[in-house]
């Protein structure tokens, strides 16, 4: 079992070991996998800071698979678009 919620997405088929020390590094194969085993369209998430407020980080046909959104406008007193 993996856990999810400190995973984060990679533009590279397979699993691969998080720099962040938890979770794991998933590609487009293995999210393409778990929307078809769950009959589900889209993976939506949201715990990663992204500055420009949304970001979908696969290409091609997989583009649309996945998105991380975030939406907290000052986080860390850095700003952002979001």
């Amino acid at each position: 079992q993996r856990d999810a919620l400190w995973s984060d997405p990679i533009d590279k088929p397979g699993l691969h070991t998080s720099a962040r020390g938890a979770g794991v590094q998933f590609g487009p194969d293995v999210a393409r996998h778990f929307l078809q085993f769950n009959n589900l369209q889209m993976i939506i998430r949201s715990h990663e800071c992204i500055r420009s407020g949304f970001y979908q980080p696969y290409s091609g046909d997989d583009q649309d698979i996945l998105c991380t959104i975030f939406s907290a406008s000052d986080y860390g007193g850095a700003g952002n678009s979001a």
